[in-house]
């Protein structure tokens, strides 16, 4: 057995790493027969800084999935989803991927848009591995000893009070700043800070692995409350 895939220290772009995967051949309009049935969250608005923490400004709709793929096939769709485990519902989408061992602890999650989506400078608590399935998205990435003003946004995360939704530039220059095509993987070591945009309707998949301290951390949670 091959050794399970391992972190890099600094961010790695994999120029087309991923164009073989038979999930490239997915379209919006393809995947509405797939997802038929499953009802997804849909955000809206936009994050924005409270008290100590960072939170989201508009509401979460939840709607059907296949009916918003048809407005991202048709140029009409506005919100996103965002880190949703859609795989875990609808499980033969993951035949159609083809990501490295990364050990036995790990969770794949969707990120579903129209162009102009964000994703506010933040860091994840996880290495992640990040493959870009349909569309194009900018990232740009600052060090892990950037001071950029953490605040508490979730177990896994944390949030630039620089950014909180007012876009990246109070974050400084980056440090890396690429942009993804269909079929490229970038893996994000843990604590690397990064902004996202998505430049046109785009559909990705992360994969967030080493995730035992997060068990750990719920057994304690978990186990504290009985």
């Amino acid at each position: 057995m091959a050794a399970p895939f391992t972190t890099p220290v600094q961010p790695s772009l994999l120029r087309g790493e991923a164009r073989g995967w038979p999930a490239l051949r997915w379209t919006f309009s393809s995947l509405q027969d797939r997802v038929r049935g499953v009802t997804v969250p849909v955000h809206t608005g936009r994050w924005k800084p409270a008290r100590w923490r960072v939170v989201r400004d508009g509401p979460t709709i939840s709607m059907p999935a296949d009916e918003f793929l048809g407005s991202l096939a048709g140029g009409r769709a506005t919100g996103y989803l965002a880190g949703n485990e859609l795989l875990r519902r609808v499980s033969s989408l993951r035949a159609d991927l083809c990501f490295p061992d990364v050990g036995p602890f790990w969770v794949d999650v969707v990120w579903l848009g129209p162009a102009e989506t964000t994703t506010p400078v933040h860091f994840d608590r996880a290495p992640n591995l990040y493959a870009q399935i349909l569309g194009r998205k900018r990232w740009r990435l600052w060090r892990p000893d950037r001071a950029l003003r953490p605040r508490f946004s979730g177990l896994g995360f944390s949030m630039s009070a620089l950014d909180a939704g007012q876009g990246p530039e109070g974050a400084g220059e980056p440090d890396l700043d690429v942009v993804l095509e269909p079929g490229d993987l970038l893996v994000v070591p843990a604590g690397w800070w990064h902004h996202v945009h998505t430049l046109e309707p785009a559909l990705a998949i992360n994969r967030w692995w080493r995730l035992e301290r997060f068990g750990r951390l719920l057994r304690r949670l978990t186990g504290a409350q009985k």
